[in-house]
């Protein structure tokens, strides 16, 4: 007899839970008490979702219950009721992390959809399932008999998630680096010590100088996941644009991909927002895949204006956007005071923006926005990449300095 889908996804989920700490049962019913004003029994599910199929996990953290997830599970789909956590580790992105578990547990179980509720005034809970792709899809009115609040009734296909958060995107900004010669030399070196040796789920752009293109391209071609771009482009198909470059001309020297909106272009070449879109739009028709950085400078965060910041930059960079897909665009945040500072934003600052980036990138792309890969940029070493890439939300790298050298390269890609 076949075990049934509640089961397989309570077993799944109890692995999670392993992995991140010991489940206690009765510590678990506390808290759930504390939780909920009228704790729901088995037999209020059944009445309400027709299904009996509950399951509560606790997570336990220095010799005490840190949080829990309770779930309902159908033949193709999971519910989600909540998701509690101390208020000291959900600052650590404990939260998310028990999300992402419970999304990985469901897909593995072979559902295929996602649901839950959330108060429309918990703006903290809204904000963490939008970043994880969950779009809302209805409303209830009057849902919380304490409050008398609505409830908003957001939806997430699993399937896409699965494939979204598969693939990670390293990529190497060479700038104004390397002699045609000294750009082949690095990318065979690459090719050989990444041969191989690339980790599963990994891709890798190089972005080398215009003329360095086809060299790299030469050194890189029929490399398994090593593609090539370029760092600018002009949104024209010819002209009299004195030192621009084309779609064409980036295609025809072997670049399929092309960065727009780096922050050194914006703020030392004086680009505005609008041009940036122009690029994109015109790059994206051309048939390049586009990589469109965003970031904000140390005084716009400081003053509390990272969301206005991304908003507007992504809003202009997608504004003349009308047909893509999520495997032809990216997006790297690069925070404007830690490229080449040495100075790295910390885990909590990445975590917020990343977030941020995924909630706009769903509220304008909401087929795809979910599946779209979002890059962490500024001052990336192989001291650090693998902690910031195991980050949510954090689908690759987008690395300047320490790309220079083949083998300091290598090392991020493998983190």
């Amino acid at each position: 007899m076949a075990e049934p889908v509640d089961a397989r996804c309570a077993r799944e989920l109890t692995a999670v839970f392993e992995e991140l700490g010991a489940a206690d049962a009765g510590a678990l019913a506390a808290l759930e008490a504390l939780c909920f004003s009228s704790p729901w029994s088995e037999a209020q599910f059944v009445s309400s979702f027709g299904q009996a199929a509950f399951r509560a996990f606790g997570l336990r953290a220095a010799g005490r219950l840190a949080g829990y997830a309770a779930v309902y599970c159908g033949a193709d789909e999971l519910e989600l009721l909540n998701i509690a956590v101390l208020p000291e580790l959900r600052r650590q992105g404990l939260g998310a992390r028990l999300l992402d578990g419970v999304l990985q547990a469901a897909r593995k179980t072979g559902m295929n959809r996602g649901l839950l509720e959330v108060r429309v005034g918990n703006a903290p809970a809204r904000a963490l399932y939008e970043s994880f792709g969950f779009a809302p899809v209805g409303r209830r009115k009057r849902y919380y008999a304490d409050t008398g609040e609505d409830a908003l009734v957001y939806q997430l296909d699993l399937a896409s998630r699965e494939e979204c958060c598969m693939r990670k995107i390293v990529a190497a900004n060479w700038k104004m680096y390397k002699t045609r010669g000294e750009a082949a030399a690095t990318a065979t070196a690459l090719r050989r010590l990444l041969d191989g040796n690339m980790p599963e789920g990994r891709d890798v752009v190089v972005f080398p100088p215009f003329l360095a293109v086809s060299a790299v391209a030469e050194a890189l071609a029929g490399a398994d996941r090593m593609a090539v771009g370029a760092q600018d482009v002009y949104p024209a198909a010819e002209g009299a644009f004195t030192g621009e470059v084309s779609p064409a001309m980036l295609r025809d020297g072997g670049a399929s991909w092309v960065l727009v909106g780096h922050s050194e272009r914006r703020h030392v070449l004086g680009e505005d927002d609008a041009f940036v879109g122009r690029k994109a739009a015109f790059a994206l028709e051309q048939g390049l895949k586009i990589m469109v950085c965003v970031g904000e400078t140390l005084e716009e965060r400081e003053a509390g204006r990272l969301e206005a910041v991304l908003a507007r930059q992504l809003d202009a960079a997608f504004a003349g956007v009308r047909a893509a897909g999520c495997g032809d665009l990216a997006v790297a945040y690069e925070p404007v005071w830690a490229i080449g500072t040495g100075k790295v934003a910390g885990p909590r600052e990445i975590a917020e923006a990343h977030a941020l980036v995924r909630r706009l990138l769903v509220r304008r792309f909401p087929e795809f926005g979910n599946n779209v890969a979002i890059l962490y940029g500024g001052s990336v070493k192989p001291a650090n990449a693998a902690s910031i890439i195991a980050l949510d939300n954090v689908d690759g790298l987008l690395v300047g300095g320490a790309s220079l050298d083949a083998e300091s390269f290598s090392a991020i890609v493998r983190a």
